[in-house]
């Protein structure tokens, strides 16, 4: 009777911690996935990635989900506007020196 009783418990305990784990996974999976979004926007630097969300999600994680896509998006516009100034600096340097270097190069067969 007390070996019956041992495999039974032990029966019971090992399908707990089975279910245990299986509402754990299942728990934990848009934890997994929101990692796996940030780890990609890291290693790839691509702030194109979305995770994402359904409209009517209000738990932490939905609220994280999107917090981290506008975030995201607010990066990329920042980027592409300091690329934009990066192009236009260029542009606008350039065009001064040219003529400096005109004037200069006038000057030299002048002095000739």
């Amino acid at each position: 009777l007390a070996l019956i009783l041992l495999l039974v418990s032990g029966v019971g305990v090992l399908g707990a911690a089975a279910a245990g784990l299986a509402v754990a996974r299942a728990g934990l999976r848009p934890v997994d996935e929101l990692t796996e979004a940030v780890e990609e926007v890291a290693r790839t630097e691509d702030l194109g990635i979305r995770i994402p969300v359904e409209d009517d999600a209000e738990d932490e994680v939905a609220r994280l989900s999107r917090s981290f896509n506008s975030m995201t998006s607010a990066l990329a516009s920042s980027r592409d506007l300091q690329q934009q100034l990066i192009a236009d600096a260029g542009h606008e340097l350039r065009t001064p020196l040219t003529s400096l270097r005109t004037n200069i190069e006038l000057l030299t067969r002048s002095e000739e």
